[in-house]
């Protein structure tokens, strides 16, 4: 090159792209991906789901927007586990995620995007919020450490209706997180079940599954390979025909099902846990995989109306233990079936006259602390619990999310919204390592509709708060209405100060 041909100063031309749309394109790098996966790590498709949560796309749906991040540490804001890092360093240290894409559950790809080791961390992409209903699998590919999948999520839009926790083992699809026993929510609900036990029976201590005449109840553990299962009544173990089982009866008037399993290892560590679904079948069942270092199991389950039972400890050989320490614990999938609300409020009604003696609800502002206020938005309806929430901390309390042991553990489980006709329009669950507030939004319903706010907190028991009327801003009089006591325009409690 002739000095007179020298143009411009040092650089270097990379990754000068222009954008292209064709599904073609991102076909041939999804192949070149699977070629690569086969000859590097002898591997013919992606690393097993949380294989190495460091290395897990996540998804996050927005209104108009998926975001993919890349890391558990990126999903959770740095709270749990690690981001991915993007080390732009020589040969030896270059460490980067050099793909990052999405297929629908045809294996269409929604979006594909390629990285550099310059980019920062964590590694993400954006694209377009597909049609409700579809299934959005994320992908992504390590230079050092292969082809990662991530958790499923299908994209839904906040409906009027039932939306509760229906468990499946393993991860979370409303966030696409697995929960781990970092978290705490496991020893936090087993404190809970604990609790409920010496309320119901005087005593912390389970009823002794191992007896023939508790073995209705009695969880029973088998194993096969480096997977668990627990099943609850000795009818439903392999190869037992004239055993009991336990029912899973969620949808009479007076419920009775097995409201949780979960196991605890050698050390007395909760490793695995599940809460169920009122309308799942019978035999109430958790199947898991077994964490590195255990060698023994002991599976317990929580019936709602008749306590804790613990099974017979089983004893785990090395090899059988699969995994890293976890606990699954609320992995949940969403569910629109109404009956599953109507039978959860069905327990809680149960559950009041049980424990308070009281046929219905606490009267409005039995405690304001316990009351549920609502916020009506443009598109969405919102819940949150207590006064000073509802005030931004300006009049009254927060209620607490407490998740101590049996002597402390203080929370909201369950809040939920009906119609003027008792028809539930929003339901959530809650665990008592969540956040305060206890809080819940749902879809808007229409003008007119009359929405009555309720709670059960586990140690104050059902409260209603004050019914509000979804209306649009009109064009006319609008004037005070009034009733002692209440706001109708905020929901709130006017009080003496």
């Amino acid at each position: 090159i002739a000095e007179s041909q020298a143009g411009i100063g040092p650089m270097c031309f990379t990754r000068t792209c222009a954008r292209s749309s064709e599904v073609a394109e991102c076909v041939s790098i999804e192949a070149e991906i699977r070629r690569r996966q086969e000859l590097d790590f002898s591997r013919e498709g992606p690393y097993p789901l949380f294989t190495s949560t460091k290395h897990t796309p996540y998804v996050t749906i927005g209104e108009d927007l998926v975001t993919i991040v890349v890391g558990q540490g990126a999903a959770t804001n740095g709270s749990v586990g690690a981001v991915h890092p993007m080390v732009d360093g020589g040969p030896e240290s270059i460490h980067y995620i050099e793909v990052v894409y999405a297929v629908d559950e045809d294996g269409t790809v929604l979006g594909m995007k390629r990285l550099s080791p310059t980019d920062a961390a964590p590694a993400m992409m954006t694209f377009k919020r597909p049609a409700d209903g579809t299934v959005i699998t994320p992908y992504l590919y390590c230079n050092l450490h292969g082809w990662h999948q991530g958790v499923p999520v299908t994209v839904e839009s906040p409906a009027v209706g039932c939306s509760v926790a229906e468990c499946v083992p393993g991860w979370d699809a409303s966030t696409g997180l697995m929960v781990q026993d970092g978290s705490g929510t496991c020893p936090a609900l087993v404190a809970e079940y604990i609790r409920r036990q010496s309320q119901l029976f005087g005593t912390t201590e389970p009823i002794d599954g191992t007896l023939e005449v508790n073995y209705k109840h009695a969880p029973f553990l088998f194993v096969n390979g480096t997977t668990a299962t627990v099943v609850v009544g000795q009818g439903a173990l392999p190869g037992v025909a004239d055993g009991l089982i336990h029912p899973m009866d969620g949808e009479k008037e007076v419920p009775h099902f097995i409201e949780a399993i979960y196991v605890e290892n050698q050390d007395g560590e909760v490793v695995a846990l599940r809460e169920l679904s009122l309308l799942e079948a019978s035999p109430a069942t958790f199947v898991f995989a077994i964490p590195e270092g255990t060698t023994s199991l002991t599976p317990y389950e929580f019936c709602n109306q008749h306590g804790l039972y613990r099974g017979a400890a089983v004893a785990i050989a090395e090899s059988q233990a699969g995994i890293g320490p976890m606990c699954f614990t609320r992995t949940c999938a969403r569910s629109s079936e109404v009956a599953e609300c109507v039978s959860i409020e069905a327990e809680i009604r149960r559950r009041q006259e049980l424990d308070f003696s009281r046929e219905g609800p606490y009267p409005l502002f039995t405690s304001t602390k316990h009351t549920p206020y609502v916020t009506i938005g443009e598109d969405l309806v919102t819940i949150v619990v207590g006064q000073g929430a509802a005030t931004n901390g300006s009049v009254g309390a927060v209620h607490p999310m407490v998740d101590g042991g049996p002597e402390s553990i203080h929370y909201i489980e369950v809040v939920y919204a009906v119609d003027e006709d008792g028809t539930v329009l929003g339901m959530k669950r809650l665990s008592p390592t969540d956040a305060a507030p206890a809080m819940m939004t749902f879809k808007r319903p229409a003008d007119g509709t009359v929405i009555t706010p309720y709670l059960y907190c586990n140690l104050h028991g059902w409260h209603q708060g004050v019914p509000v009327t979804v209306e649009s801003p009109a064009v006319g009089c609008s004037v005070a209405e009034c009733v002692p006591g209440w706001d109708a325009s905020t929901g709130l409690m006017v009080q003496d100060g």
